[in-house]
């Protein structure tokens, strides 16, 4: 049975959340699991350009990932990789599900994420840090968006995978889960390796438990930035 050093099996790692970390931008947030660190920046609502990308209909939402140089041992490489692409695609779908764009025709914004450290979750970190970025920035949500990533480590359900348990030489299933959770509504879900059906429900449930912790974080940070101003 497999076992941490460090927390419980159904625990996550230590959550720190900052709001409004760079006054030039419209929003920001920096968000960390342990040594998984994610900030983001918005710039918007703003004209869109090129012209002809313009929606009548909505708000135009671009997004930015990318892990810096110095954020994994092995990564030395300034610049988007096939990687950085898919996650910025994943990303986008999943705050396209959360802004209320139809407030906000003609209009576009830029979010970008920048990986400064990487100790596996980063797509979940970023999804939470692009979140309280945008609704920092006052974009109009139907809520914050709460992921993480669950799985299997050995014959373990666990929470909140490391890099150590992602490579576990004995096998290990990754799980990332987004939760809308006012909608109840599940806004991403890959799977990396093989569960049962018993053990996926299990870790649904767990991605929906701690989703709600982290949601309760993110409303604290928030409320902790206007009331400095206040």
């Amino acid at each position: 049975m497999y076992s941490r050093k460090d927390r419980q099996l159904n625990e996550t790692r230590k959550i720190d959340i900052r709001v409004g970390t760079f006054p030039n931008a419209s929003g920001s947030a920096v968000f960390a699991f342990g040594d998984t660190i994610v900030f983001t920046a918005v710039d918007g609502p703003k004209p869109v350009l090129p012209k002809h990308l313009e929606d009548q209909n909505g708000l135009l939402i671009r997004f930015k990932y990318d892990m810096l140089p110095f954020s994994t041992e092995e990564r030395a490489k300034l610049g988007l990789n096939r990687r950085d692409i898919e996650i910025s695609e994943v990303v986008k779908e999943v705050l396209e599900g959360t802004i209320i764009r139809n407030k906000l025709p003609r209009l576009m914004v830029d979010i970008y994420a920048y990986v400064i450290s990487a100790d596996a979750g980063t797509r979940t970190a970023a999804i939470n840090a692009a979140s309280l970025a945008c609704a920092s920035a006052g974009l109009p949500m139907y809520d914050l968006v709460c992921a993480l990533s669950v799985g299997k480590v050995g014959d373990s359900l666990v929470a909140d995978l490391d890099k150590y348990e992602e490579d576990y030489e004995e096998g290990a299933t990754d799980m990332p889960v987004a939760w809308l959770l006012k909608e109840d509504k599940i806004l991403l879900l890959q799977l990396d390796g093989e569960v049962s059906y018993e053990e996926f429900e299990k870790l649904l449930d767990l991605s929906k438990e701690k989703a709600k912790q982290i949601h309760e974080l993110q409303e604290k940070a928030l409320r902790g930035k206007y009331e400095s101003k206040s």
